[in-house]
């Protein structure tokens, strides 16, 4: 997917978010909840930023590679390989700066960080964990005949501050694509102009037919000391 389709990606699912709140917030009876609304207001600005951002972006990358994706046109599928770092950081710094937003407003720590609060934030750690687990798991890099599809559950948020791709979900045609590298299992594709990488982890049955595929689409090959 290249930045274009990645930045509208990205504004379709914040002002979706956005809409949604606009539309939440307002019918919240806030008296009604009494102090309940410390736990009750974080949860919604967790679930919108956080699930459906997610959710909202898989769709879109669902619906743009449903087109490349033709099994007849299928010649091996691999696992990607895994970037922790990329895929929790954005995440993390959104539920810390929710969880944290209510103590820097009043300036007051003992009364704002509850036993409450610190579980609510730990149940978002783990479903921050558990959406790249998803993702990673269920999000295959493809052999098509006429390129490399990146798709599966893709819930990975995305926010294109970064110009360089890797594994990001899309359809990459082979003549994108200028060097190949196989190191310990690891398949790297570096598209052309610096333009980003995709990496994912070749079984050893599969790494001679991998490369002699990738030659015979005039992708070279590079080897790493």
């Amino acid at each position: 997917m290249n930045n274009t389709k990645r930045s509208i990606n990205f504004v379709i699912a914040f002002m979706t978010v956005i809409s949604l709140l606009s539309f939440v917030v307002p019918s919240l009876n806030l008296d009604a909840l009494g102090q309940n609304i410390e736990i009750v207001f974080p949860n919604i600005l967790f679930l919108l930023f956080v699930v459906v951002f997610s959710l909202i972006q898989f769709l879109y990358r669902a619906i743009l590679t449903s087109k490349h994706y033709i099994k007849d046109k299928v010649f091996f599928s691999i696992n990607m390989k895994k970037s922790k770092l990329y895929s929790r950081v954005i995440s993390y710094i959104a539920i810390i700066l929710l969880f944290m937003w209510p103590v820097i407003a009043s300036k007051n720590l003992s009364s704002n960080i509850t036993i409450g609060s610190m579980i609510n934030l730990l149940v978002w750690i783990v479903i921050i964990e558990i959406i790249p687990f998803i993702s990673y798991k269920y999000t295959k890099i493809y052999f098509m005949t006429d390129g490399i599809l990146i798709r599966g559950m893709d819930f990975r948020i995305d926010i294109p501050l970064n110009p360089e791709i890797f594994n990001h979900s899309g359809f990459y045609p082979y003549y994108d694509i200028q060097q190949y590298s196989i190191h310990n299992n690891y398949l790297r594709l570096s598209l052309y102009n610096n333009s980003g990488v995709i990496e994912g982890y070749i079984p050893n049955e599969r790494i001679k037919p991998i490369a002699a595929f990738l030659e015979s689409k005039k992708i070279k090959f590079k080897k790493i000391n």
